[in-house]
């Protein structure tokens, strides 16, 4: 039975804020003169509801190594849809989220988890029969024991057992920093002009070289009259784009970021904060995650305030294991991983403050003179290709 709508007397009838028990409504009009009136055919109204969301995802924390599992449950839905914000770069969330594909049930189960996994959020996007979409919050995965060794400033390494050491080597010279059966990573020490604002110039990494089985990558830090740049199997990489993709080949991944607010203080768990880091190049390879950072110095201590134009370009650089199961690998940095599972063995803290000494003497670890041997591999303490007499 229909009943009249008060106020409801022209040709349109429009309805606001529909709630959703309003679905299945009928409405007629009827229009009447002097000589009588005729009714219109019945018209249905149909409410597209959104799903309502009856249990939110709930963040989790593993291990290394294993997998998570996150669940969500909704009403009214036809369709779920799981996605993924990575934790690679800090600004990943701007370019929005990423379906998983095959990920369409209530609950989702992560691949075996590396260090990379760590930080990423995971959310469910529900969706009706008619279209309307309802997505839960993002659940954070959390993976516990990674590790990372790093190198900044002339250059301060921290070794994958939390142990630093203060590198010095021969200016101008190229050295390894970590080699296994798959990658090698060397680093070319450079100085650094000193300025009025600045103390006296140091050793600096100015370039480096990494090999992953046939590709190459090449980053170039620049100096006070030149920005860093990237070089990709011999050839010159995007140097326009904020955020590209590089090279993504198998189990080789390259990325390049620009960061365009550079001023705003980031350190990126780097030991030396006092740095303007303009942008990064990430290479991950199945074991390693590397990021090797652009870096312009000019902070005048005294007076508190940056000079610009930066006198100073180099490179720091961050590893991170991205395996658990690692054979221990070696150079000036990666011996240290031996350390860590020695300390970890005995039960003494990683990161423990102490210091570490390299095996051999530093001329062992020595490739080459120049930017030309960045890629080499020859030098006493390799122990995976060739070795100089």
């Amino acid at each position: 039975m229909f009943s009249n709508i008060a106020g409801a007397t022209s040709t349109t009838l429009m309805i606001s804020n529909v709630p959703g028990t309003s679905n299945g409504y009928e409405y007629q009009a009827v229009f009447v003169n002097t000589a009588g009136s005729v009714t219109t055919t019945p018209a249905t109204l149909t409410v597209n509801v959104p799903p309502v969301i009856t249990l939110q995802p709930m963040s989790v924390s593993v291990s290394l190594g294993s997998t998570a599992t996150f669940t969500a449950t909704a009403t009214g839905y036809a369709t779920v849809q799981w996605s993924f914000t990575g934790s690679s770069t800090r600004r990943r969330s701007v370019l929005g989220a990423t379906p998983i594909p095959g990920a369409t049930s209530t609950s989702f189960t992560t691949n075996p988890t590396t260090a990379a996994f760590n930080g990423n959020t995971y959310s469910a996007t529900f969706t009706s029969a008619a279209g309307v979409s309802t997505t839960t919050s993002a659940a954070t995965l959390t993976v516990s024991g990674g590790s990372s060794g790093s190198a900044s400033g002339d250059p301060h390494l921290v070794g994958f057992d939390g142990q630093q050491y203060d590198f010095v080597g021969e200016l101008g010279s190229v050295y390894n920093f970590l080699t296994d059966s798959d990658v090698q990573f060397n680093a070319l020490l450079g100085s650094v002009r000193a300025t009025e604002h600045l103390n006296l110039p140091g050793e600096f990494i100015t370039a480096i070289g990494i090999k992953f089985r046939n590709h190459s990558v090449v980053i170039d830090g620049g100096s006070h009259r030149r920005a860093a740049s990237v070089t990709i199997d011999h050839r010159p990489a995007d140097q326009h784009n904020h955020h590209a993709v590089l090279l993504v080949d198998g189990e080789l991944h390259v990325e390049r970021e620009v960061f365009v607010d550079a001023m705003s203080g980031e350190d990126f768990g780097l030991p030396v904060a006092e740095q303007r880091i303009v942008g990064r190049v990430i290479v991950t390879t199945p074991s390693y995650s590397f990021s090797i950072f652009m870096v312009e110095e000019g902070f005048d201590e005294v007076d508190k305030v940056w000079h610009t134009p930066f006198p100073r370009r180099f490179l720091d650089l961050s590893v991170r294991l991205e395996r658990a199961d690692i054979a221990t690998p070696h150079g000036v940095l990666g011996q240290s991983l031996h350390a860590m599972r020695d300390r970890k063995e005995r039960g003494v803290p990683i990161g423990e403050a102490g210091s570490f000494s390299i095996e051999g003497r530093t001329e062992d670890y020595r490739v080459g003179g120049g930017a030309e041997s960045l890629l080499g591999d020859s030098f006493a303490f390799n122990r995976f290709g060739s070795k100089r007499k």
